[in-house]
């Protein structure tokens, strides 16, 4: 949607109609996301926040409730009601422990209020730990890394499996030029032919793009992202991660877009 550039009233009343034609799809968070991301986009915070008391009081859209409810976290943020910010962050977290993916991106947001807002180093290290103990595979745990100033944990594959009796060689990812504008070359090496995920997340571990999800074979492969999202517009400047996942695998590493 080229228009997402120029037009942002444009897309998030086509965003809502898509919600309002599937309420509890898969895809119906990311379209949450992007309406919130347009409001941001034009500073009105207000809007963010009547747009989802209308979502979470809406019978309809119960299923992905805690999915609309998140975004207030960062709204009281906006408003430096930062205690609110974390309490709203603990009660999804205490209802959302089967959902790996919403769990580590609360923790993560409350690890950020601690680090940035409130100044808690000591604490928001402890958030992030939990996320790297306990969720070391998830694409989340490489967020908290980040955050804990771990730099060169988690860059590129060491694990090793067996595989028909044989060792696998070093799986490896990276990214050529970076930082870059416009765009980049992902290179990635795969030591069996597997299924994998190469997906783009900014800073906050929203998904921004889905590049591969597909069976690759053998060998050494190059794709090349455009910086742009998956509407198609181009995303701002900034630090962004790409995550290769591959069976048991997942490596990530950041990439630097300037504008």
């Amino acid at each position: 949607m080229k228009s997402y550039e120029n037009d942002y009233d444009l897309v998030i009343d086509e965003y809502k109609a898509f919600l309002d034609k599937y309420p509890n799809s898969k895809e119906a968070p990311a379209a949450i996301f992007r309406i919130v991301h347009c409001y941001q986009q034009i500073d009105d915070y207000e809007a963010i926040y009547g747009f989802i008391q209308e979502l979470i009081t809406d019978k309809k859209f119960s299923e992905i409730k805690s999915y609309a409810e998140r975004h207030l976290i960062s709204y009281n943020v906006y408003l430096k009601e930062y205690e609110k910010a974390i309490s709203i962050a603990d009660e999804l977290l205490s209802n959302k422990k089967d959902d790996t993916d919403l769990y580590c991106q609360l923790l993560y947001e409350k690890g950020l209020i601690f680090k940035y807002q409130l100044e808690d180093e000591k604490e928001a290290e402890t958030i992030f730990t939990k996320i790297v103990k306990e969720y070391p595979n998830h694409y989340m745990a490489q967020y908290a890394i980040n955050e804990l100033g771990i730099e060169d944990y988690g860059y590129k594959y060491l694990a090793k499996e067996k595989i028909d009796d044989q060792e696998t060689a070093e799986l490896s990812i990276n990214n050529y030029p970076n930082p870059f504008n416009p765009d980049t070359e992902i290179r990635y090496h795969l030591p069996e032919a597997i299924h994998i995920n190469l997906e783009i997340y900014n800073l906050l571990g929203q998904k921004i793009r889905t590049l591969i999800d597909g069976q690759k074979p053998t060998g050494s492969h190059t794709i090349r992202w455009d910086g742009r999202d998956e509407t198609g517009a181009a995303v701002s400047s900034g630090v962004y991660l790409y995550t290769l996942t591959a069976g048991r695998f997942c490596g990530t590493r950041k990439m630097v877009v300037i504008r």
